[in-house]
Order: structure tokens, then C-alpha cells, then sequence
């Protein structure tokens, strides 16, 4: 499995994409360090995004599974299984659930539980907590 992330861009209302142009004098692109630091190079020079800028970036990782449609799914994601309810895709940390865990889970009104293998496989992304299914920004 390849560890991928996306970056959602609050000041934007999008995710991230970088701009290569540079030609032109467009120039944009995420940079991010071995301990997660993000930093922003634009035809300006480099920007260290955690400082400047703490809220405007966030980061976002792929669980290493796709939904029912082949759909890669990441942390943020909302899963729909069966047609029914409707899970927040997050990263559960020990603090957060009742088993010694470090995980991707499943967060609903009726709690947060770790990944389920049945739901993934029969679910489906209807968006994230940023995005409905039809792309609009909440």
C-alpha cells in the first residue's frame, strides 16, 4: 500500500492542487516533511504553512482501502453502508476509544467504532466533511 494523502484548502473551499506553470509565473505546490509540516512554494518562494498560515490547510489520509465503487477512501470521508447509515471516516487515537488503538474508524451518532471490513466493502463515499455527495461546500 502507498501512503497517500489530499489537502483540503480552507481559504480556497477545495482541495489542493498544485500548479505548474511557473512559465507563466503560476507556480504552487505543498511540500510536506517527515513529520508532517507543511510548507507552501509559490513563484515567490517558500512559505512554512504551520506558522503563517495554522488553519488554512488540511491534511487528509488515504485508509488504504476503496468503497464498493473502487473510490479510494480517506480520513473525512462520509460512508454511506448499505443505503442506510452514514459513517465519518476518522483516525482514532487511544484517548478516543476504549481499546488500546492507533486506526482508522468509523463515527457515528451511535458511537465510534474501529474499521469494519463490511463496511467498507459495502460501502459507498457520499462525500466529506467539507464536500455533499454533489461536490457543494457545506
Amino acid at each position: 500500500m502507498r501512503i497517500k494523502y489530499r489537502i483540503w484548502d480552507n481559504e480556497n473551499k477545495c482541495y489542493f492542487e498544485p500548479t505548474y506553470k511557473a512559465y507563466a509565473g503560476k507556480l504552487s505546490e505543498l511540500l510536506m516533511s517527515p513529520s508532517g509540516d507543511l510548507s507552501l512554494r509559490t513563484i515567490d518562494g517558500m512559505t512554512h504553512c504551520d506558522s503563517v498560515m495554522p488553519d488554512r490547510f488540511v491534511i487528509e489520509q488515504f485508509i488504504g482501502h476503496q468503497d464498493a465503487y473502487s473510490t479510494d477512501i480517506y480520513v473525512g470521508d462520509k460512508l454511506q453502508v448499505n443505503n442506510s447509515i452514514v459513517y465519518e471516516i476518522v483516525f482514532l487515537l487511544e484517548d478516543e476509544y476504549e481499546e488500546k488503538i492507533a486506526s482508522f474508524g468509523l463515527k457515528s451518532t451511535k458511537g465510534t467504532f474501529a474499521i469494519d471490513h463490511f463496511a467498507i466493502e459495502n460501502g459507498r463515499v457520499i462525500g466529506n466533511i467539507h464536500e455533499d455527495q454533489d461536490g457543494e461546500v457545506r
